[in-house]
């Protein structure tokens, strides 16, 4: 059974394992942005399906997404919501998942009181108890949290929010700490 290492040279023959999970892999580990968008492309038009897979559906399209021009970018985002409902309703192995990532497609849609619904629906260090500790991706859920907060100008608890925040970050590794460029940029807003 080959893994998505075993096609870091050659991305694009990955289509023929027909599997969609080890595509998505594949393109996660690649730099080549066109082969990127050329692999998300045959996920959409042959592999995915609502009724199937509908987190990864959600995901790739969210993918897509983030090599888009705004106007492209906010119908992908738009129709990464179903598939995202979806999976929160039908597959319960990627629930949280998908919820994180429809919470993403909120906060980029500046629905924020949509995003921040599903944030706080999302257990504590919820990604750090995975396996696979993704601590990284439970400090982002954090930092969208806090963006969603600051937006709709909701400042009850924000102090310790804030706290809990960089406490955490203070006791990750460098490499589990995701560059916060959302927090970033609603300082940026709220400055200008």
């Amino acid at each position: 059974m080959m893994n998505a290492l075993d096609y870091i040279d050659s991305p694009m023959d990955s289509i023929s394992s027909n599997d969609p999970y080890l595509i998505v892999d594949v393109i996660e580990l690649i730099d080549d942005d066109q082969v990127k968008i050329l692999l998300i492309d045959h996920l959409l038009n042959n592999l995915l399906s609502i009724d199937n897979t509908p987190y990864l559906l959600g995901y790739t399209l969210y993918l897509k997404s983030t090599f888009m021009d705004n106007k492209n970018k906010i119908l992908l985002l738009e129709q990464a919501k179903r598939p995202f409902k979806n999976a929160i309703m039908l597959d319960s192995e990627n629930t949280t998942f998908a919820k994180a990532y429809l919470a993403h497609v909120y906060y980029d849609l500046e629905e924020f009181t949509n995003a921040l619904h599903l944030i706080e629906q999302i257990p504590e260090n919820y990604f750090a108890k995975l396996p696979s500790r993704q601590n990284w991706r439970d400090l982002k859920i954090q930092e969208l949290k806090i963006c969603c907060l600051i937006n709709l100008k909701k400042f009850i608890n924000f102090e310790l929010i804030l706290y809990k925040f960089l406490l955490k970050i203070s006791k990750s590794n460098q490499y589990n700490i995701p560059l916060p460029t959302e927090l970033s940029n609603t300082i940026k807003k709220i400055s200008s």
